[in-house]
């Protein structure tokens, strides 16, 4: 409460401020958007996209968070393990293959050869993506107990981390796909 307290007093003193040199200077704004205007129209289509992912990306968080609320003590962590372990896949594989794919298909000299040559990247990329998860579906679980087990965490604790690494694994070829199309258009 004490920190909520601090920083609606450091909104309202920074809004009283605002406030006061806006009317030292005598400044008026009124919005008037120009609907007809082509370059508003643009704007408006490329913000609609932006929005609905926001939208989307905070359902997601809602989903996540009602997940987690309802789970036993510890299996946020087994979570956290997991995803960490396929955010380190798509930092290091995922990461370097779109870095090393986009200058190529930005090379390209028209939109024709840009799109077949994105059709074959994403083929490539999910590919590779597909042979990462078959090689984290054999390998996986000894590397989780490499990483991982010591101490308290028990080869139970490993098996855990490893069926939900897997289920986050599931999404290797979408995630490339995306990256590469985030980075195309």
């Amino acid at each position: 409460y004490s920190y909520a307290i601090l920083a609606l007093l450091t909104i309202i003193i920074n809004l009283t401020i605002h406030l006061f040199f806006l009317k030292n200077i005598d400044f008026r704004h009124n919005i008037n958007f120009n609907i007809k205007n082509n370059d508003f129209k643009e704007m408006i289509k490329l913000f609609i996209p932006t929005v609905l992912s926001t939208g989307v990306y905070q359902i997601s968080l809602l989903i996540d968070t009602l997940i987690a609320a309802r789970l036993d003590v510890g299996s946020i962590t087994t979570l956290s393990y997991a995803n960490a372990i396929i955010s380190m896949i798509n930092l290091l594989i995922l990461r370097n293959l779109t870095s090393f794919i986009y200058p190529k298909l930005v090379k390209k000299s028209s939109n024709i050869d840009r799109q077949g040559s994105l059709a074959g990247y994403i083929l490539f990329v999910s590919a590779t993506m597909c042979l990462i998860f078959i090689l984290f579906l054999v390998v996986g679980r000894e590397g989780i107990s490499v990483l991982f087990e010591r101490g308290k965490f028990t080869s139970e604790n490993t098996s855990m981390v490893y069926i939900c690494a897997l289920i986050f694994a599931l999404s290797l070829p979408t995630n490339g796909i995306r990256d590469l199309l985030y980075r195309y258009f």
